[in-house]
């Protein structure tokens, strides 16, 4: 059916006489969420005699600031004016559905049954205190002095078997009272699953509004109107389950799609379809302003010693599967999107999570050590995204063999990019990191000798059984100042310094047996000229 779009403007012109109204509750059928935002599809179907025609959609919120949707009519069907009407025109029943209507109508009729139980509950409990009034009044009456004592026992026997009778009485009602009670715990659930239910139908009880659209019909036949409008309440993102198979040297990414649906509108069976589009993002591009340089007069700076040894103390570091059914991928050269292949219910303030799909890539396992702020070496992969697609930003559950190890999030890792994925700590290769102190004494960051002889040594240890490849990383010290002389003796030798661009940070490729202890010693002479001072954190 071809659509043809029409203006939004309200316009208020003379409109021939109308043929009829209409009243439709314009379910959502289809939801495009952003990573910000999202575009809902709501959908009229309606059969129409030919001529002009109103047509009523209910509205939970009604904002004189908001936009009025974005209007398509079917072939042959013309829109005229649109308005967005404060004062609803009739009840929000006539917008019901036929599920809708009889689900009301089970609530009206649980409604009704509670109510009705829960009246003669105190009927039967104002019959409880009313014989509770007259046994105390039996119980309260005094014979007169003047009767007989014939009359006495007359009178006693009357009130014993009156005050028997009404306490048995009394007894009885308390008796059935407590067993007509527990009758009402059901009717009550009956209510509020009749309610629940009522609630994920989709229908509106409120109806803040009216969105009056005038069509004009060429000639009779079905008609389809469709509104858009775009929510702020609603978000995805991608969520992965990441397993790093170390015998098979590969990892699998299972990719899912977390949905968040914070308004009160219920999506009931829509069609699903997220984008990684940005229509929150900017649409256009920055203003350029001149850029003038200028001169002022100079002005002197004297650091702060102790913030600076504030500082330098905050940066030390501290010691120390079933089948699923799976979502498609569509890329159009700009934006990634995926449609779910069924419709999906989501509750006003719900989210779901949808599967995507898995993929699989090799991996090369690493295990990295820093003894200087670690305790214990972690386990990493190497990978090559060469899935075709980008791997969105988004929280992963890391597993190893299958074990789950944390939880982290990631970064977007384009298609042919490499990335480095972490796997959890070994606890099994245990790492140390040791100082001896300064032959003058000195060990504090601040130092005012003009030298200074630091002893630093790192141990790693293979406490598994196997053999293992550890790469020990560790900072060595260096200077950017002309006056400042450092040299550094490691035993052994690093195989590599200055890693990733990083002055200073050098690394250790260690082979260890079994049970196998390796220590790597470092010796670090310092130098400056006397009146300077010192800032180093080893």
């Amino acid at each position: 059916m071809r659509l043809v779009t029409s203006s939004l403007l309200a316009l208020l012109a003379a409109t021939p006489a109308l043929a009829d109204d209409y009243y439709d509750a314009a379910p959502i059928r289809a939801v495009t969420v952003f990573s910000q935002g999202a575009e809902m599809i709501r959908r009229v179907d309606l059969d129409l005699p030919p001529g002009e025609h109103r047509i009523f959609l209910p509205v939970e919120t009604l904002n004189p600031g908001n936009p009025l949707p974005r209007l398509m009519a079917s072939e042959g069907i013309t829109i005229g004016a649109v308005a967005a009407r404060k004062a609803p025109v009739t009840g929000a029943e006539a917008f019901f559905t036929e599920p809708q209507q009889r689900a009301f109508e089970a609530l009206e009729a649980a409604e009704d049954a509670l109510k009705a139980h829960q009246s003669e509950k105190a009927a039967r409990g104002a019959r409880i205190e009313a014989l509770k009034t007259r046994i105390a009044f039996l119980q309260a009456m005094q014979p007169d002095s003047t009767m007989s004592a014939q009359d006495l026992t007359e009178v006693a026997e009357v009130l014993t078997t009156d005050i028997a009778k009404s306490t048995a009485e009394m007894v009885r009602a308390r008796t059935e009272l407590d067993a007509f009670a527990q009758g009402g715990e059901a009717l009550q659930q009956a209510m509020q699953e009749a309610r629940r239910a009522f609630e994920r139908s989709g229908a509106m009880l409120d109806v803040a509004g009216m969105l009056e659209v005038r069509v004009s019909a060429q000639k009779p036949g079905p008609m389809t109107l469709e509104l858009t409008n775009f929510t702020h309440d609603a978000y995805w993102n991608m969520d992965y389950d990441i397993n790093l198979d170390r015998k098979a040297g590969r990892v699998t990414i299972d990719r899912k799609l977390a949905v968040r649906h914070r308004s009160e509108t219920l999506w009931r069976d829509v069609m699903l379809t997220l984008s990684t589009s940005q229509p929150h993002g900017a649409i256009e591009p920055s203003t350029v302003f001149p850029d003038k340089a200028g001169l002022s007069q100079p002005f002197n700076y004297s650091p702060d010693v102790s913030a600076i040894k504030a500082e330098a103390r905050s940066m030390e570091a501290p010691a120390g599967a079933a089948d699923m059914i799976t979502a498609s991928t569509e890329f159009d050269g700009l934006n990634l999107t995926y449609t779910y292949p069924q419709t999906v219910t989501i509750g006003g303030g719900e989210s779901v999570e949808l599967a995507l799909d898995q993929l699989t890539t090799a991996a090369n396992a690493k295990i990295l050590a820093a003894p200087r702020h670690d305790e214990t070496a972690f386990l990493l992969a190497d990978i090559v995204n060469d899935t075709g697609e980008p791997l969105l930003p988004g929280e992963v559950n890391f597993l190893r063999d299958g074990h789950f190890v944390g939880r982290s999030g990631i970064d977007v890792i384009p298609a042919g990019a490499e990335a480095t994925l972490p796997f959890g700590p070994m606890q099994q290769i245990r790492l140390a990191t040791h100082f001896e102190n300064n032959e003058e004494g000195d060990t504090g960051i601040l130092t005012r000798s003009n030298t200074r002889s630091q002893k630093i040594s790192f141990t790693v240890e293979n406490l598994t059984g196997e053999t293992q490849d550890v790469r020990a990383l560790f900072a060595l010290p260096f200077s950017e100042q002309e006056r400042l002389t450092v040299k550094v003796k490691a035993t052994p030798a690093p195989d590599e310094t200055d890693l990733e661009k990083r002055r200073g940070v050098s690394a250790w490729d260690l082979t260890l047996q079994p049970g196998e202890l390796r220590e790597v010693q470092i010796e670090v002479d310092l130098n400056w000229p006397d009146g300077e001072m010192l800032f180093w954190n080893p």
